[in-house]
């Protein structure tokens, strides 16, 4: 009957028939208890909730560790965390188990001072368990975005010699270090974390490669996927590779890059345009024009169709080859192929010439934007009013700033 009220939620008859039951001298098992504690729980009885611990305590004579145990179970976790300091007050080891469960209901709550409240007491007398309490707090400090202190604590235990093999504690500061960008601390705990044989997740494979792709060391970034693939683990989404092909290209390793996407056209039958766009911009960056173009064509030719992206990309590497005068001849070429030209590949050419000091060309697009109903940047009027006073080119300069006042521009 017991059982009946409380799935029924019947709080009160529940508890009129439990106390009725105490005093004819029969008790719970632990299962029908951990039902009462949830129910009582939920509805915050918190009296009942004392009661029935205390007469788990007194009655059945359970010692704390399960008491605790069985809140943990009943979901009452913040009797759970007071039952658990007296348990290890009174001699108890620590349950593992059941403390991962109290700090899971702490940090799903946003609980986490309180969490790390309960820690700090059990580094101090739970010492048998020092290593997994320190762990657990760094957890702890991660999720609350407590980098400083966190890193702190890590750098701790290493200095007392405990060496951690707890992937959760690891990954957690990774996380948190490449949330905030502390990109060579991340470095330094996934290369410790590598050390002690802790396998990482795809999940921190896929973190760390963006991470040295953002520190400049693509190399490092395509070593870890292969590392990755030979555990098995595939990496099927090509914005991984577009990645360390854009950092190729940073680093001016165009070699590298098409070299990579040479090896993705044997793995796979279509390869994403995303991937042929960041191999153009690869070769954008060292100025190969002939080869973004080939890339370019091969778009054309087997598809996928290029973008306004691939276009730029053209540009771009006409641009940083020095050969501004071919850019006219060029977009003549893309129009003839159907290609209308966008905005922003105007305001690149815009951009060129300006930094180039070619203010006849500079007047001349200009011109055509605002005939076309484009108006440049804020950015872009900086540099063309820049190069429009070198020039002295009075009138025309505060013509401009005129019309950046128009365009809702401050000047």
């Amino acid at each position: 009957m017991l059982d009946i009220f409380l799935r029924f939620k019947e709080t009160k008859k529940a508890m009129v028939l439990y106390r009725d039951m105490i005093h004819d001298g029969f008790t719970p098992d632990h299962d029908l208890y951990e039902i009462m504690l949830r129910v009582l729980g939920r509805e915050s009885k918190v009296e009942d909730i004392e009661k029935v611990v205390g007469d788990m305590k007194e009655l059945c004579g359970m010692n704390p560790q399960t008491v605790s145990s069985i809140l943990v179970k009943g979901e009452c976790y913040d009797h759970a965390a007071e039952m658990l300091r007296f348990a290890i007050c009174n001699g108890s080891e620590l349950d593992h188990e059941n403390l991962l469960s109290i700090l899971g209901s702490y940090s799903l709550s946003g609980r986490h001072s309180e969490a790390c409240e309960l820690l700090e007491f059990l580094r101090e007398h739970a010492l048998q368990s020092t290593l997994f309490v320190t762990e657990a707090l760094i957890s702890i400090l991660c999720k609350s975005q407590q980098l400083d202190a966190a890193l702190e604590e890590y750098c701790n235990t290493w200095g007392s010699g405990l060496f951690s093999k707890s992937k959760t504690m690891y990954e957690s500061l990774i996380h948190c270090c490449t949330e905030n960008e502390h990109f060579a601390e991340a470095s330094q705990v996934f290369s410790d974390m590598r050390f002690y044989s802790v396998e990482p997740s795809e999940c921190l494979y896929q973190n760390m490669m963006l991470v040295y792709c953002k520190m400049g060391f693509p190399e490092t970034a395509q070593s870890i996927v292969d590392h990755a693939e030979k555990k098995g683990i595939l990496f099927d989404d090509f914005s991984i590779y577009v990645d360390i092909i854009e950092a190729y290209g940073s680093s001016k390793l165009w070699q590298k890059a098409e070299s990579l996407v040479g090896s993705l056209r044997q793995r796979y039958e279509t390869i994403d345009r995303k991937v042929w766009n960041a191999l153009i911009k690869a070769y954008a960056a060292s100025g190969c024009y002939e080869r973004a173009r080939a890339v370019f064509n091969t778009m054309m030719r087997d598809g996928p169709s290029p973008t306004v992206e691939s276009v730029n990309g053209l540009l771009q590497a006409l641009i940083v080859d020095g050969r501004l005068n071919e850019l006219y001849v060029v977009i003549q070429e893309l129009q003839d192929m159907d290609f209308k030209i966008s905005k922003s590949s105007i305001l690149l050419m815009l951009d060129a010439f300006a930094r180039a000091g070619n203010i006849f060309e500079v007047k001349k697009i200009y011109h055509g934007m605002k005939a076309a109903g484009y108006f440049p940047t804020m950015h872009l009027y900086r540099v063309m009013i820049g190069l429009l006073c070198k020039g002295k080119r009075v009138r025309d300069v505060e013509a401009m700033v005129f019309e950046m006042k128009e365009a809702g521009f401050k000047p």
